[in-house]
């Protein structure tokens, strides 16, 4: 057996390639629109995941929402002509002194007004929560301070900014210890949050909110007939407290509150946006599986006509592996050198589709709201995919190609 090194074996298939440029380029087309599918889908995957996690975290890592009315029964309590029940600010002390599995719970009043500094006015969400918010609310400040539950207790109109509404407001100008008017009431500025992640549905922007204690806007801006109603509460468990069963339990809580009977509806929703992260990944998830399904049926098409190929390539190369052969080349070397150009071809097209890939990502990242994350694992399933491609549909044609005789081959 004449031993060859592996590296001749490497430059035969990189010249027999090189020899048909246009057809090996029509071959590798499937793989390569494959492999781009494929990177394009999971950069996408990725970066939606990503940003549902930020929003998510925006709005308050194990945070729990408690909200009037039953989503899911909306059409009901129509049809029954019953007045939706709203949350009242005995609920809020009743969640707060019912269960030590909390560890910050806070109601909110909240509405939209003219927001006013040197008579720049300006649209904003006007919300108003007690001191325990900052606790757990995920931005931060940039600059100034929280209020306190002095300042909640006392109902002293003191206000933190969101930070383009800040910047709309004050320009250049450092809106600490400044005097804004929220209707026609005069608040004191005394903090400015970071700026929080842009959401999708831009229904709600952190940014161009305006946090107030709670009895500033329960006792002066709330007309009188909503002073039995807060908008929704906030909560969130103590570390390591299971949130599912909070959630069971505020639900009876409120139930019983509620005096609703066995058997009818919620008047309120609970959102555990901890359970919601997890649902929305999971479902994320599934999605993209069948999206890299999708994408496979590309490589699938692409690796039949790389057998195809191979197969009209071994037919041309008869002579060529007879003589081989009647040198000393063995059936194992033959096989190895056709599927060495199998795979070949293949990362050729598997390296030009991730390249694709990540400029067709990056253009939807660009001219789209999309996002793309690209991280080293869709690379290496991507690589690692177009090996197997190309050694599973090039065995035969090298199979074939390894058990020619000899004498038929020179015929």
């Amino acid at each position: 057996m004449v031993k060859v090194s592996p590296f001749i074996f490497f430059k035969m298939a990189f010249l027999s390639l090189r020899r048909h440029p246009i057809r090996s380029g029509l071959a590798l087309l499937g793989i390569v629109i494959g492999i781009a599918s494929m990177t394009v889908t999971m950069a996408l995957g990725e970066g939606a995941n990503e940003r549902l996690r930020k929003e998510i975290l925006a709005m308050g890592e194990h945070w729990i929402y408690i909200v009037p009315g039953h989503f899911m029964s909306r059409g009901e309590v129509k049809k029954t002509g019953k007045q939706e029940k709203k949350l009242s600010y005995e609920d809020y002390l009743a969640i707060r002194q019912f269960s030590s599995a909390i560890q910050v719970c806070t109601p909110c009043v909240e509405k939209k007004e003219i927001v006013k500094f040197q008579g720049n006015p300006l649209v904003a969400d006007i919300q108003g929560f007690n001191a325990d918010f900052f606790r757990i609310e995920p931005r931060g400040l940039k600059s100034g301070t929280p209020f306190s539950s002095h300042h909640d207790k006392n109902g002293i109109p003191v206000a933190v900014l969101g930070s383009e509404l800040a910047k709309e407001l004050f320009k250049k100008e450092n809106p600490i210890k400044k005097t804004i008017l929220i209707g026609k009431h005069p608040f004191k500025v005394i903090g400015v949050f970071n700026e929080a992640p842009k959401r999708m549905n831009r229904i709600q922007n952190p940014n161009i909110n305006v946090i107030v204690p709670f009895s500033s806007v329960w006792k002066s801006m709330t007309p009188a007939g909503e002073n039995h109603s807060v908008h929704h509460i906030i909560v969130r468990p103590k570390e390591g407290q299971n949130s599912t069963q909070l959630v069971s339990t505020l639900r009876r809580l409120l139930r019983f509150r509620h005096q609703i009977a066995e058997g009818e509806s919620d008047d309120f929703t609970i959102w555990d946006l901890q359970a919601m992260m997890q649902a929305a990944h999971k479902s994320s998830e599934v999605f993209n599986r069948f999206l890299l399904i999708a994408a496979s049926v590309s490589l699938i098409v692409g690796g039949i006509g790389i057998m195809n190929i191979m197969l009209v390539a071994m037919t041309e190369r008869r002579k060529e592996i007879g003589i081989k052969m009647a040198l000393g080349a063995t059936s194992g070397q033959i096989l190895l050198q056709f599927l060495i150009e199998s795979v070949l071809l293949c990362l050729s097209g598997g390296i030009t589709g991730i390249l694709c890939g990540i400029g067709s990502a990056y253009l939807l990242g660009s001219f789209t709201e999309f996002e793309w994350v690209l991280r080293e694992k869709p690379l290496v399933i991507a690589f690692f995919t177009t090996i197997l491609v190309g050694l599973f549909f090039g065995f035969y044609p090298a199979y074939q190609a390894s058990k020619l005789n000899p004498i038929e081959a020179l015929q």
